[in-house]
This record gives C-alpha cells, sequence and structure tokens, in this order.
C-alpha cells in the first residue's frame, strides 16, 4: 500500500505497529516521501504531522520527483517482472 501511494505521489504518515512497517516508515521519512511516528503518538502529535506533511514544500517536490522517476521506469512492468520472476522459481 505504502508503495503504491509513493509510486503515485502521495505523501505518507506511517503510523507502524509491527517490524516492517517501521522500516517503511524510517524509509519514506529517509526519503522525504512524509514522515513515521514510530511510537505512540498522541492525536495532537498526529496533527501536527498531518499539517507537516501538507505544507512541506520539501515533501511534495521528493513526492513528485519519487512518482516521476517510478512512472518513467514504468514501475507496474517492473512489478509484474519481479513477480514473473519468483513465480519462476517455484
Amino acid at each position: 500500500m505504502a508503495a503504491n501511494f509513493a509510486i503515485h505521489g502521495v505523501p505518507q504518515i506511517g503510523l507502524p505497529n509491527h517490524t516492517e512497517q517501521t522500516m517503511m516508515a524510517h524509509a519514506f521519512s529517509r526519503s522525504h516521501l512524509g514522515l513515521g511516528l514510530v511510537g505512540k503518538a498522541s492525536p495532537d502529535q498526529l496533527i501536527g504531522a498531518i499539517d507537516l506533511v501538507r505544507s512541506s514544500e520539501k515533501v511534495a517536490k521528493a513526492a513528485e520527483e519519487f512518482s516521476v522517476r517510478w512512472t518513467a521506469n514504468d514501475a507496474i512492468r517492473t512489478g509484474r517482472h519481479a513477480a514473473e520472476q519468483v513465480t519462476s522459481l517455484l
């Protein structure tokens, strides 16, 4: 889901509950594609994060650039190719 949003240029806020979700939240925070709120976030912290992500030109630019880069590389075809490769190994 996070990858699909990223491919479409949608900034994200991660509220991870599991290790994999935490890793993804850190990844899109490092890439400026959104924020990851690790640990318990209060309603005020969540509202602040939403406001920050919505108003951040850096996040908007990074999300748009990521989307353009992946669209240019035909991410859907790449995903299908990867799935075909994995399936062929079974």
